[in-house]
C-alpha cells in the first residue's frame, strides 16, 4: 500500500496492481493507516523527544485550533 501513499492514487488502480479488488485494496489501505497511527507518537511524545534532543524550534505540520482551556498536566481536564 506505500504506492498509495506516494501518489494518492486510486484505490482501483493500486489494487489492480496488486491483484486485489478495489474493496480489498481499500480495506489493506485502512489497515495500514491503523498500524502507522499506532507506532507514531503523540505530539506530547514529539515534543519531549525533540527537548530532549534540543532542538530550539519546531515546525508543527497539522491542524492547530484554539480551544477554551490550557493544558497544564495529565490531570487538568477541560471545562
Amino acid at each position: 500500500m506505500l504506492a498509495w501513499f506516494c501518489d494518492q492514487g486510486d484505490a482501483a488502480v493500486v489494487g489492480a496492481g496488486l491483484g486485489v479488488s478495489r474493496a480489498t485494496a481499500e480495506r489493506y489501505r485502512d489497515e495500514v493507516i491503523i498500524v502507522l497511527a499506532e507506532q507514531a507518537p503523540d505530539l506530547r511524545q514529539a515534543l519531549e523527544q525533540v527537548a530532549e534532543q534540543g532542538w530550539s524550534r519546531v515546525v508543527l505540520d497539522g491542524k492547530v485550533f484554539r480551544t477554551s482551556w490550557e493544558f497544564s498536566g495529565p490531570s487538568r481536564r477541560p471545562p
